[in-house]
């Protein structure tokens, strides 16, 4: 799965994404909200009784290697290194979708993060959502072409303002 893949191809007219975008065929327009993210582990795991944690448990334990995407956004939404420095390994198995990301963390095979609106609308029994209280993402609106009903929408958005932390 190409994130970008529908905008670039005209299959939709915009995209919410998370900062960086840093193509120069796409314009970034305003920001929508900030989140925090969350980390997802088994139900079993370790860590599951935590009430939060911080960006530093990803060291030394890696995540699962998300879909494909510019290496920076990548970065963004999961640095290569934590706050301190250690580094953040990527590994397999290679994730295509969400459902492979609930597949592979479920089964106890790798740990992930995500924008906490995933907690809000794929709760599940064998999977615990905790909240990264030193990581969060921007999203924003992204298009390829500035049409009259994209400058309307982004108008509206500007009007309205940024939206924080909504799902937590």
């Amino acid at each position: 799965m190409n994130a970008l893949g529908p905008i670039r191809g005209g299959d939709i007219d915009v995209l919410v994404a998370w900062l960086p975008v840093e193509e120069p065929d796409l314009t970034v327009g305003p920001m929508i909200y900030t989140e925090h993210s969350v980390l997802l582990v088994a139900a079993d795991h370790e860590l599951a009784e935590e009430k939060s944690v911080s960006i530093e448990v990803f060291a030394g334990r890696g995540i699962m290697q998300g879909p494909e995407g510019p290496e920076y956004w990548g970065d963004a939404f999961t640095p290569f290194h934590t706050p301190s420095g250690r580094p953040i390994e990527r590994h397999q198995p290679n994730i295509a979708s969400l459902d492979d990301i609930f597949l592979h963390v479920a089964n106890g095979e790798g740990i992930h993060n995500l924008g906490a609106h995933v907690a809000r609308y794929n709760a599940r029994p064998d999977i615990v959502y905790l909240p990264i209280h030193d990581w969060s993402l921007r999203w924003v609106l992204v298009w390829r072409e500035e049409t009259e009903m994209v400058r309307a929408l982004a108008d509206v958005v500007r009007d309205m303002g940024t939206a924080t932390n909504l799902y937590t």
